[in-house]
């Protein structure tokens, strides 16, 4: 009994049809990955708070992790606790005034920057953030303050 081997016939586009796909499927096991370990993250947060609720750095890093979430009220009630325990750390000012920032409250975002640069005065962020929130809270204001180009 004889076999023959045929040349399999190959789609002209079969190369570029199955590089698509492989993007896609990388593409997509990336965000789930991401979304995956942020979910995760927060859960080990939220033990390693149950666990040590003195802790101001796991508070932060539990806010942190709701921010990038766009949980902004529960960013907003982890980095307070952060302060309250840890008054002195000026990444917590620095991430409630990123949050401020998101919620469109740029005058108390500016307040938080101000507070981080006076504990830590070489935190270039918190400077650059600090005049944008300052520019944001002037345009939105300026017409309702009485201010005028003139004045």
């Amino acid at each position: 009994m004889e076999h023959s081997c045929k040349p399999v016939k190959r789609h002209p586009y079969a190369f570029e049809l199955i590089s698509c796909i492989a993007i896609i499927i990388l593409g997509l096991s990336f965000l789930t990955s991401g979304l995956t370990s942020s979910v995760r993250a927060q859960t080990t947060r939220t033990y390693n708070i149950r666990s040590n609720p003195k802790s101001s750095v796991n508070f932060l890093k539990r806010g942190r992790d709701r921010f990038q979430q766009k949980d902004y009220k529960g960013a907003i009630s982890d980095i307070n606790q952060a302060i309250v325990l840890n008054p002195y750390n000026p990444n917590a000012y620095y991430s409630r005034g990123l949050v401020l920032h998101e919620l469109g409250d740029f005058l108390n975002a500016v307040l938080d920057f101000d507070r981080a640069l006076q504990l830590n005065p070489r935190y270039a962020n918190a400077y650059f953030y600090r005049e944008k929130c300052s520019l944001w809270y002037w345009r939105g204001n300026r017409n309702n303050s009485g201010l005028t180009a003139s004045s």
